[in-house]
């Protein structure tokens, strides 16, 4: 995640616990370092590069599943990535005033201008996740939002 992201997250829920959190910024130092404790600390990366070469130095057994959860800059980057082959998104329906979006025209219908990507079903999501996703569109708060994911082609 970039540091703006990080920086997003309440204080009481960083890290993320369970899973290895990477903050990148440019104004960190390189080479990425392992922490002392990850479920108190970071991993601080220069540049979406260093993080993956930190990762690629794990086991899978170590790891697990990678995931980018923002922000604009690090998805674009992600997404230009020969690596990068799947989105899990939640489309929001609702219209917010905001200043970061993502990189990908992943609306659905007529508004989706994501080539070389595919919205897979709901069965592939839930067999992906080992879970049963909320099907369709979900409602919170007055938000309307619905669980996708897609796929390179």
């Amino acid at each position: 995640m970039g540091r703006k992201t990080w920086d997003s997250i309440p204080a009481k829920f960083r890290p993320l616990k369970g899973r290895l959190n990477i903050v990148i910024s440019r104004s960190f130092p390189a080479p990425p370092q392992d922490t002392a404790d990850p479920d108190v600390e970071p991993v601080r990366a220069a540049s979406l590069e260093q993080a993956l070469d930190y990762l690629q130095a794990r086991t899978p057994e170590e790891l697990g599943r990678v995931f980018v959860i923002g922000g604009g800059q690090i998805y674009d980057a992600a997404l230009k990535l020969p690596q990068t082959r799947r989105l899990l998104i939640t489309r929001i329906m609702s219209e917010f005033e905001c200043d970061t979006f993502f990189p990908l025209g992943t609306g659905g219908g007529d508004d989706c201008a994501a080539p070389g990507w595919v919205v897979k079903s709901k069965a592939d999501l839930d067999a992906w996740t080992g879970e049963e996703v909320p099907a369709g569109i979900q409602v919170e708060n007055g938000t309307e939002y619905e669980f996708q994911m897609w796929e390179k082609e």
